[in-house]
């Protein structure tokens, strides 16, 4: 199996903007399967989106190809940072990407809580959450469809 490389990435660049809305589309669409959720508003995140966020992003690489990528929100000292998103493509899925990529989070918040969100019946997110040690703190709907989501802490 090729080797994983974990690294920071500028989301303020075109080219990479244009990589990480692929690899978010990709991952979200499938969510929102998993969810059976026709209203889903990652899907609708743009290339232009990306390039304005201020989150702090992560790139998950195989041969110099993207195939996975995280970012976390911006903290400050009453908000603990909050993973924004974690997505890795279908067909990278199960190689160790996400975990990587978490690992990598979390070591970027060093000691501070955090909080990530994610479908309530996203079985295998939130089995990856666990193993990092995250606990559900609230439950909450959202949208027409009262899409179910978990938030999710770690101390």
């Amino acid at each position: 199996m090729r080797s994983i490389l974990v690294s920071t990435i500028d989301n303020s660049n075109e080219k990479i903007a244009e990589e990480i809305q692929v690899v978010q589309y990709a991952a979200y669409l499938q969510e929102a399967k998993l969810l059976d959720a026709t209203w889903f508003p990652p899907l609708e995140r743009t290339a232009a989106d990306i390039r304005r966020s201020t989150d702090r992003f992560f790139g998950a690489y195989i041969d110099e190809v993207l195939i996975g990528v995280a970012s976390i929100e911006s903290s400050d000292a009453q908000t603990p940072p909050s993973i924004s998103s974690l997505t890795v493509l279908p067909q990278y899925q199960r190689r160790g990407a996400a975990r990587q990529l978490l690992s990598t989070l979390l070591a970027a918040a060093g000691t501070q809580v955090v909080t990530v969100s994610t479908g309530a019946r996203n079985e295998p997110a939130l089995a990856l959450y666990s193993t990092f040690g995250f606990v559900p703190f609230r439950y909450r709907t959202v949208g027409e469809e009262q899409l179910q989501l978990v938030e999710l802490k770690r101390d």
